[in-house]
């Protein structure tokens, strides 16, 4: 009984250590998978047909939706085809393309959709959106993402510029662009007050911009301060709210100078 139980243990140990054959390995040791039937369809159609489809799909320095079409079949799209491109569901083009030869491509830049402000919006293309051109695959016309769009980002810092062997100052105010695109022309307001009250508070505005991408505009305060002389000092960039920024909360800075 003994010996039956140990022969009958040693056969379920062993069916236990039975492995299933899996995919075969190619010879450098990498699990080859089945191909899968419709990607063999899609390249035997290719070989017959023109198939196109959007490749970069993203926006321009100036936030205009650009992409390239690409024909990656064997065969030309031999009538001419366009393309629509919408932002944010709603369509602001459509741009034709001349026939495309096989494996041939076209980039593009509408010059009408574009990103209307700095928030995230979706953008799409519908490449052959009238399917005039009868293609290996009819799946793949449709590219589509959410970009933001390039914004400028307006800031200013404040800084004490000494004079007269160091007797004197003016306030120094430096706007820069720390965004992705040009600013339009801004107002730079300023106001000043002597801490502790004493003397008569000021303010003045000043025209900037436009500014590039990483480009700065200093300009100084009118008036020379003694040194022992403490000021406060604040500057509200893009006073009236005329350009659309990535970041509107940082447009306000203030500043303590002299005194020291």
């Amino acid at each position: 009984m003994k010996a039956a139980r140990a022969a009958i243990t040693g056969v379920l140990i062993a069916w236990a250590f039975v492995v299933e054959p899996g995919p075969p390995a190619d010879a450098g040791g990498q699990v080859r998978m089945p191909p899968n039937p419709e990607d063999l369809r899609l390249q035997k159609a290719l070989q017959h047909s023109p198939d196109l489809l959007v490749r970069n799909l993203g926006l321009s320095a100036t936030g205009f939706v650009a992409f390239t079409v690409v024909n990656q079949g064997h065969v030309a799209a031999a009538t001419p085809f366009v393309a629509d491109v919408f932002v944010n569901e709603l369509r602001r083009d459509t741009i034709k393309f001349d026939p495309l030869r096989p494996a041939g491509s076209q980039a593009v830049q509408s010059a009408l959709a574009r990103a209307p402000d700095c928030k995230p919006v979706q953008i799409t293309v519908v490449v052959d959106a009238q399917n005039v051109v009868s293609e290996a695959s009819e799946t793949n016309n449709v590219a589509s993402r959410q970009v933001v769009p390039p914004c400028p980002d307006l800031v200013a810092t404040i800084s004490m510029d000494r004079m007269n062997n160091n007797l004197q100052y003016k306030a120094k105010v430096t706007v820069s662009n720390r965004g992705t695109l040009a600013s339009g022309p801004f107002i730079v307001h300023l106001d000043w007050a002597q801490v502790g009250g004493f003397g008569l508070p000021g303010q003045a505005r000043f025209d900037v911009g436009p500014l590039a991408p990483g480009q700065s505009y200093s300009f100084h305060e009118l008036d020379k301060h003694l040194a022992s002389t403490r000021m406060e000092y604040r500057v509200i960039v893009d006073f009236y709210n005329n350009v659309p920024e990535s970041d509107e909360s940082n447009n306000t800075t203030r500043a303590r100078l002299g005194g020291l």
